[in-house]
């Protein structure tokens, strides 16, 4: 064999190797930094990234104070909300002072 070849086999050989580890690596998704229930069967979550998303069906609670919204010691950090498919309502007061949110996804079921 000659050294040329060896070498082309050596670089096919390395990167062979590199692109069979890329699905191992790890994306860095958001954290999850708050969550809990906002109805029935309704969850929340608030990640990292500041995108708060609920999840589940039916309606959200009715609250009488705004301070029993349940995020709302995180609602600066709130930027984005995705309400996915099946909830049915959004609760009164819910993004009351979130002062940083600039976008909100509504799914047609609401």
């Amino acid at each position: 064999m000659s050294k040329y070849f060896k070498r082309i086999f050596a670089v096919l050989v390395t990167f062979t190797l590199t692109l069979s580890l890329l699905p191992s690596l790890k994306v860095n998704a958001a954290d999850e930094v708050a969550s809990g229930t906002c109805g029935a069967n309704l969850t929340w979550s608030l990640d990292s990234e500041g995108t708060l998303t609920i999840s589940g069906t039916g309606e959200m609670y009715e609250l009488s104070l705004v301070t029993d919204v349940p995020w709302y010691e995180n609602r600066f950090s709130i930027n984005d909300v995705i309400i996915e498919e099946g909830a049915t309502s959004i609760g009164c007061m819910f993004f009351y002072n979130c002062v940083n949110l600039n976008a909100i996804t509504i799914p047609d079921s609401v």
